[in-house]
């Protein structure tokens, strides 16, 4: 287990496998007049480290994905806040896939999915919003919101500590992860861009800390932004580029292409969703540009009363999520049927 006191009162506790997915990495800050332990995704051997150091009395979870989450049952003295307008998101499974979009492969997959990672529900004291100073007595942090993970997804700045906490805009091997039904391109890459103004501001942090890598000074943080961004660009190009070769295509044929995260023969039907989702974020953003557009009156036709499993052609690339299970009905819902074309 990867621990390090990273200044007087904060405390960086990397989570299982390296903090990579279903896990993630918390951060344990301590004042004189509370615990505050951000995230709890870390895995049960890392959060025991974290209540050996004693009572946590509240919870911030930078948002309501479950490697973020997994943890917050066992913290059952704690009172949980969480980013402005995701509240419903952690208490409600049906809010929960509003957001989320997880009812995308069948609710009862879903279900069993999120129950396997360890979601529950979990009652909400307090929302934050943008620029929220969190004083804990002689240590405090302020919330920087930076949106397009999920809507409200927040970081946290501790100025007086010279660290920046930016969750998960991270580096990791998914790139920027966008997968959900209320997740946006745009406002990932102005949170991208914040941060990029926040590194160029001179020596206000040295520190960066993340959800799924470990420590990083400033100079790489800064350095890492700008490959981050071109993530975008390089996926929209990849997406007009099966479109001009084999186009027009629904969202659900698109997305067995796998333009994104490429073909898989096993896959977790998360995955999945992921990709319908971030292709369905950059078909819009393509369309407001004039670089796509819908095919008229086209909407369903292609994949009435198909699921992810019955794509045309997906079993012989062996990339339909084989637990996936039903859901074709919000395949439709979600727009799977509708048909794209590039300009």
């Amino acid at each position: 287990m990867f621990e390090l006191g990273v200044a007087p009162g904060v405390t960086f506790f990397e989570g299982e496998r390296r903090g990579r997915f279903p896990f993630g990495n918390v951060l344990l800050l301590e004042g004189r007049d509370a615990r505050l332990l951000v995230d709890t995704g870390a895995g049960d051997e890392v959060l025991e480290a974290v209540l050996g150091r004693g009572p946590v009395h509240i919870v911030f979870n930078t948002h309501y994905h479950i490697d973020h989450v997994r943890g917050n049952a066992r913290f059952r003295g704690a009172v949980f806040w969480c980013p402005e307008g995701e509240a419903g998101a952690f208490s409600s499974e049906e809010e929960f896939f509003q957001l989320s979009g997880w009812d995308l492969v069948g609710t009862e997959t879903a279900r069993s999915v999120l129950s396997g990672l360890g979601w529950r529900p979990t009652p909400v004291a307090r929302e934050l919003a943008d620029g929220e100073v969190l004083d804990l007595g002689g240590l405090s942090a302020a919330v920087v919101r930076l949106p397009g993970h999920t809507p409200g997804h927040s970081g946290l700045v501790l100025e007086d500590k010279g660290i920046l906490f930016t969750a998960d805009i991270d580096f990791s091997r998914f790139g920027p992860w966008y997968g959900d039904v209320h997740s946006s391109v745009d406002d990932y890459l102005a949170s991208v861009r914040r941060l990029t103004a926040l590194a160029a501001a001179g020596p206000g942090f040295e520190t960066v800390l993340t959800s799924h890598r470990r420590p990083l000074t400033r100079e790489a943080f800064a350095a890492g932004l700008a490959a981050f961004e071109n993530h975008f660009e390089l996926r929209e190009e990849k997406v007009l580029s099966v479109l001009a070769a084999e186009g027009p295509l629904t969202l659900t044929e698109l997305t067995a292409r796998w333009p994104i995260y490429g073909p898989r023969s096993e896959l977790h039907p998360g995955l999945y969703k992921a990709e319908f989702f971030m292709l369905q974020h950059h078909l819009d953003r393509l369309a407001r540009a004039g670089k796509v557009e819908r095919v008229p009156g086209a909407a369903g036709s292609a994949t009435d009363g198909a699921g992810p499993e019955s794509v045309p052609g997906a079993a012989e690339r062996g990339s339909a999520p084989e637990a996936a299970g039903p859901g074709s009905d919000r395949v439709d819902s979600y727009g799977g049927g509708d048909l794209w074309r590039k300009r």
